[in-house]
């Protein structure tokens, strides 16, 4: 654990809190979707047909927030299901076939309810992206306020998803 204050909570001062280490996990296909917190990275292996060696996507999703209004001017000012659920994704790719895919997101509510991340142009790089090259967006889902994971979800590696 890291601390966010200077001093570890103790009875004279119960108020120092705790806050967690990111943490790296490596997602495969293996039939269940592991659960991780806001702020964790995963790293996600693709094999590709005629590669020596699998290419992996490395992924954080972090400072997960909902808002009343729009987060920029590319959106509606109010959200119609109620807030927009903001979260800033990066990528660091480690080989030159793959890029990622911010489609494969998506915000999971209630009863399985999926909400795909609204259009914006920021989503998609200028230029091919090479091994060591590291990408950001801001993905933004209009949904209720029961919404609580944001998932990625790709039929050849697997799922992860991320709590908030």
């Amino acid at each position: 654990m890291v601390w966010a204050s200077p001093v570890r909570p103790t009875a004279l001062n119960p108020l120092a809190r705790r806050v967690r280490e990111p943490r790296r996990l490596s997602v495969h296909r293996t039939g269940s979707t592991p659960f991780v917190a806001a702020g964790d990275t995963v790293v996600v292996q693709y094999k590709i047909l005629g590669c020596e060696q699998p290419t992996a996507i490395t992924l954080t999703v972090e400072n997960v927030r909902e808002q009343p209004t729009a987060p920029g001017s590319e959106y509606p000012p109010k959200p119609k299901n109620g807030v927009y659920l903001v979260a800033d994704v990066s990528a660091e790719v480690t080989g030159d076939y793959v890029a990622p895919d911010w489609f494969m997101f998506s915000a999971v509510g209630p009863d399985n309810t999926i909400a795909c991340p609204l259009f914006s142009e920021a989503m998609f790089p200028t230029g091919p992206l090479s091994a060591g090259t590291t990408v950001t967006t801001t993905l933004v889902f209009d949904v209720t306020e029961e919404f609580g994971v944001i998932r990625f979800d790709d039929p050849g590696p697997g799922s992860v998803t991320w709590r908030y």
